[in-house]
């Protein structure tokens, strides 16, 4: 699909070296149609697009194929944190972090990082939802530390937003019902902890190569059987392994 699309001139004809920043300043411009993005940055993305094209039209769709909508699913977290012992020397040091980490998933801290201050960032409405006073202040004062730190968006008051947000949101929330579960996202491989970032570049480039018409079909499955020949096949035996282990 996407080496006729490249064919057709409807997808960037730079697909081999723009890179995100790139790609979110075209969009801006609203010099592109579409872009596949996180559901959750709907409403500044249109805001961005609205600065430039007053008259842009905007929304927000899940992935949807012939079987409806699929949605990868993920590992479940969104990274991790971790407290070295070179600079955490003592128990009590680790406990007051472990505390502080514990206190942000409490509704009124939880409320600060998504809404940020009352009357400044945010207001609370009389029938006890949120709605944004200061959209824009709370983007540059409070997000970065949103984005930096853990939070439950479902121990917040719902938000009164634009339309386009509010359908995001939704978007996001029910995408749990359509998660295609990828069940060697938990298991371990030694040849890929070793040589992944290898392969999967090899994989990529054979993707690129393919869109651009600079493959065809034979040779991309000959870079499959590079992939396989230089580890692929380990990695799968040893996938294979591990769920196994994991079901007896």
């Amino acid at each position: 699909m996407f080496r006729r699309l490249y064919e057709e001139g409807a997808l960037n004809q730079d697909i081999a070296a723009v890179d995100e920043s790139e790609v979110l300043k075209i969009f801006d411009a609203s010099r592109a149609g579409m872009r596949v993005g996180v559901a959750g940055n709907a409403g500044s993305m249109q805001d961005r697009v609205l600065q430039t094209d007053p008259n842009a039209v905007f929304d927000v769709e899940p992935l949807t194929g012939p079987m409806g909508i699929r949605v990868p699913g993920e590992l479940g977290n969104n990274g991790f944190f971790v407290f070295p012992k070179s600079k955490v020397k003592t128990e009590e040091d680790l406990l007051r972090i472990l505390a502080f980490f514990d206190r942000l998933l409490d509704e009124d801290v939880n409320t600060l990082l998504l809404r940020g201050i009352p009357d400044k960032h945010y207001e609370e409405t009389a029938d006890g939802k949120h709605q944004w006073v200061d959209f824009a202040l709370f983007q540059r004062e409070v997000k970065p530390y949103r984005d930096m730190l853990i939070h439950n968006v479902n121990n917040v008051k719902p938000l009164i937003d634009k339309p386009v947000a509010e359908k995001a949101t939704r978007i996001t929330q029910e995408n749990t019902k359509y998660a295609v579960p990828n069940p060697a996202l938990t298991l371990s491989s030694p040849t890929y902890a070793e040589r992944g970032g290898e392969l999967d570049q090899l994989m990529t480039d054979a993707m690129i190569k393919f869109v651009m018409g600079n493959i065809d079909e034979a040779g991309y499955q000959a870079e499959i059987q590079k992939w396989r020949s230089m580890g692929g096949d380990k990695i799968i035996q040893e996938y294979e392994e591990a769920y196994a282990r994991m079901n007896k």
